[in-house]
């Protein structure tokens, strides 16, 4: 489904970037740590939407900081009024693609990496743009620190099973992975989004796999 913007979203989507949207993360590659001075730890969600999962952790987790990246910009203006409404102080938001990680962060900056309900880019010759591809996670392992987490959710099974075999031959180790998130007991610390809701509520089981990333572990 086609993401319709809403009415004049450029002009409230400025009125965020002196405190919640960061308007060119570049100027920030290899410096994330100093906007964050009070955190101890740097985590990155790719596909963050509306912000509901980061917006919770950066609660629970005060002293770490969190960042969301968007492609489709229009969608962080609930992300960026849920934390003004908070006041939170270890989280921001950038309207960018993930093509581009390498241009906003240093080698080995980031703790981790979420990843919730990617776009599963069903056509085979899509498949270079599934946030699982191998190419992405080799992004992922350069800007990310040795032993940084990786986190992987998802309600298609054909993606996961995909996403895995990726996993297998990059320098992740799996050491967490279910096809049925929901019936583990490690499901109470889950934060559950509105497009998880969405999909439970129409009896869809949701996969994850967590990663540490072992780097050169398989050269």
């Amino acid at each position: 489904m086609r993401y319709r913007r809403p009415k004049y979203f450029k002009e409230k989507l400025e009125s965020f970037e002196d405190t919640y949207l960061v308007k060119q993360p570049e100027q920030w590659k290899g410096k994330w740590r100093t906007k964050f001075q009070d955190c101890k730890d740097i985590f990155l969600e790719i596909g963050v939407g509306k912000g509901q999962f980061l917006y919770e952790l950066s609660k629970r987790n005060p002293k770490s900081a969190y960042i969301g990246m968007e492609k489709l910009d229009a969608l962080l203006i609930q992300s960026c009024q849920r934390a003004e409404r908070e006041s939170l102080k270890n989280i921001c938001f950038m309207g960018k693609n993930a093509s581009c990680l390498e241009e906003y962060f240093e080698e080995n900056e980031l703790d981790g990496i979420y990843l919730n309900f990617s776009d599963p880019w069903k056509k085979s010759k899509q498949a270079k743009r599934r946030l699982t591809h191998g190419l992405m996670l080799e992004k992922y392992e350069k800007v990310c620190r040795n032993g940084a987490i990786l986190e992987f959710k998802t309600d298609n099974e054909e993606l996961f099973e995909f996403s895995l075999g990726c996993l297998k031959e990059s320098q992740y180790e799996i050491v967490f992975l279910t096809y049925d998130l929901h019936q583990e007991e490690s499901c109470e610390d889950n934060i559950v989004t509105e497009y998880e809701r969405n999909f439970l509520n129409l009896g869809k089981k949701i996969c994850k796999v967590k990663c540490i990333l072992k780097k050169n572990a398989n050269l």
